[in-house]
């Protein structure tokens, strides 16, 4: 593949026809296709891509829906280390031509069952709802079972209520067509009501060696987000879900800290920086150029850059982290739609487990209620 006659094929635009679409490695951005028994991908770059922001989430959408379908792909083509791969240029001729191809009742089977994703875990009770025909294959009919009295299926509803301790549920689907039928299995491990994990209140003196969270609480949303150690073009992507959370530390330097996540042992620093189009961004990086100290009078975390203060977090009804100047915050952050992340550490505290209408004589209670404003669940 590193032969010259094909490294000087970079940089052409091409279309390769009749590939069957594949699967989708999102955290390396790799949307996957095959010829025969040949794959390759297109890479969508969150530094090199030429679809805006709607095109690339369109195109993602489209790529997962279609998978298992005969298309023509087009890009322009890209080599590295060994690897030849497609860099979209626009999101209609990206993949085009969509058609699906005829298969043996066993095989629309098996397609659709690869398809299938379950969630893998929930820390609440949680209703999750099951498809009950394929996807691509709509003549497909799947039919759902559980091994555990907390997991209840009824019509296309997966009903699931907190045990007292964890544990783990087995999920399984049926695909038939036809005389045709084959199963798979989903194991979702389901948090103990006994417990729960929380956040304590924001801490503005961190200490080196210790697992902190770093979030915010989105009031426009209701919700309170975590950095999941992820990225989404010039923003950190979050999550609502504490288990989901990545654990951030910090790093004592000259002026204040550094906060970094670990990513197979080694730290990757979040910083802010200029990119190539000169817009405020943040990102995950080994040299960690960003230094964090502190500011009572905005109470954030703040970093300085090219002579300008900036703070994490997010404004309107964003839900990703981005940087932001601190002119526009205050003390109490009142009269603005401004975000800031902050610092948490993490507690296990014991759950009240399900709110209760039909209540019992005789029987003790727990009288609370979710303030969303300050991320918290409080209790007479």
């Amino acid at each position: 593949l590193k032969a010259t006659e094909l490294v000087y094929k970079q940089g052409m635009l091409v279309t390769v026809k009749g590939v069957t679409i594949g699967g989708q490695a999102t955290d390396n951005g790799y949307y996957y296709f095959k010829l025969g028994e040949l794959e390759s991908y297109i890479r969508i770059s969150s530094s090199v891509c030429p679809l805006n922001a709607d095109d690339t989430a369109a195109f993602k959408t489209l790529h997962a829906e279609k998978k298992g379908f005969t298309a023509d792909v087009t890009g322009v083509i890209c080599l590295y280390n060994g690897a030849f791969y497609l860099t979209p240029v626009t999101l209609d001729t990206a993949i085009s031509n969509i058609s699906l191809p005829e298969r043996t009742d066993a095989e629309k089977i098996a397609l659709e069952l690869e398809a299938l994703k379950v969630v893998d875990s929930i820390s609440k009770a949680t209703d999750i709802e099951l498809p009950l025909a394929g996807t691509s294959y709509t003549d497909v009919v799947l039919s759902w079972k559980t091994d555990n009295e907390c997991a209840v299926v009824e019509g296309n509803k997966l009903t699931i209520s907190l045990p007292e301790e964890e544990s783990t549920i087995k999920v399984t689907v049926t695909a038939t067509l036809n005389d045709a039928t084959a199963s798979k299995d989903f194991e979702i491990v389901v948090k103990g009501a006994s417990k729960q994990l929380y956040i304590t209140n924001p801490v503005s003196d961190v200490a080196e060696g210790t697992a902190y969270k770093f979030g915010l609480v989105q009031v426009t949303l209701g919700k309170t987000l975590y950095l999941t150690g992820e990225v989404s073009g010039r923003y950190l992507v979050t999550t609502e879900y504490l288990e989901d959370a990545i654990d951030v530390y910090a790093e004592k330097v000259e002026g204040g800290y550094k906060f970094y996540i670990l990513v197979d042992g080694a730290k990757q620093y979040i910083t802010v920086y200029f990119n190539e189009s000169n817009q405020v961004s943040v990102k995950y990086d080994a040299a960690g150029t960003s230094v964090y100290a502190y500011n009572a009078e905005v109470n954030a975390w703040v970093t300085n850059l090219d002579g300008t203060d900036y703070y994490l977090g997010t404004y309107n009804n964003f839900n990703t982290v981005s940087a932001s100047k601190t002119s526009y915050i205050n003390a109490d952050n009142t009269g603005v739609s401004q975000f800031p992340a902050n610092v948490y550490e993490l507690k296990t505290a014991e759950l009240v487990p399900e709110t209760t209408s039909d209540v019992a004589e005789g029987t003790a209670y727990k009288f609370g209620l979710v303030q969303v404003t300050l991320g918290k669940t409080l209790y007479l």
